[in-house]
């Protein structure tokens, strides 16, 4: 624990939650408290689920980030060849095609945030020290 109450990754982690659920129910089962493993038990079953469901979420908004960044990076490179054409040269045409690329680089960037979204961990939630 940090010094704000916070879980450490190390403590926090699906894995190690995961043992030590069934750690607890493998200790009930042995005590005889059917009520407390069955509870338990499906305690652990819909938490499995969520990390199932947290995972495919997860995989969902990378590939997200990473389609909505291809398709940017198209978009820029075709403007900077009209750019580089006799179209760029037109009037109005230079300074529209310097937004589409402008705009393409922040699209870009977001979507590069929204992959590392998806792949970094949940911070863990803080708990109030204080009663």
């Amino acid at each position: 624990m940090s010094g704000r109450g916070e879980a450490t990754d190390e403590t926090s982690s699906p894995a190690t939650i995961r043992a030590a659920l069934e750690a607890v129910v493998d200790r009930l089962a042995g005590g005889g408290d059917e009520v407390g493993v069955h509870a338990l038990r499906a305690a652990l079953e819909a938490w499995r689920r969520e990390q199932a469901h947290r995972a495919a979420w997860d995989a969902e908004r990378s590939g997200l980030g990473e389609e909505i960044g291809n398709a940017s990076l198209g978009i820029r490179g075709n403007a900077s060849l009209v750019l580089k054409g006799p179209a760029g040269e037109l009037p109005g045409v230079r300074e529209r095609l310097e937004v589409v690329i402008r705009e393409s680089v922040r699209i870009q960037k977001a979507a590069r945030r929204l992959g590392e979204l998806a792949h970094r961990e949940i911070p863990a939630a803080a708990t109030s020290d204080a009663a």
